[in-house]
């Protein structure tokens, strides 16, 4: 399987590449008042309105500091559009499935 992999505060994680549907920069992402501390805001996607999730947050990690690598990693499955707002993204590898751990910290486990 093929996979896309990023950085959280110098951990590297990764998404399978057929869920990616893009990467975009961060600067893109509009504030959203009064939402949970994880949700980073929300980006218009040629028309449709994607709320950003920042992995910082999410996964204990803080805030972290704003810098020109961020990214955010738009997936899509079963029709459901998210964005990660992710540190850096590294590369595109391939694994054999029994060498990936897979946490499900991501998929499943946000509120709607």
């Amino acid at each position: 399987r093929q996979f896309v992999s990023f950085l959280i505060d110098g951990e590297l994680m990764g998404v399978p590449v057929s869920v990616v549907q893009e990467v975009l920069t961060a600067q893109q992402i509009a504030a959203t008042p009064l939402a949970r501390q994880e949700v980073a805001g929300l980006l218009n996607l040629r028309g449709q309105i994607v709320q950003v999730i920042s992995l910082r947050e999410r996964l204990g990690f803080g805030a972290g500091n704003a810098c020109a690598e961020r990214r955010v990693v738009v997936l899509e499955q079963d029709g459901i559009v998210l964005g990660l707002l992710v540190d850096a993204v590294a590369e595109v590898f391939a694994a054999a499935a029994d060498a990936i751990n897979d946490t499900g910290l991501v998929h499943g486990a946000l509120p709607a």
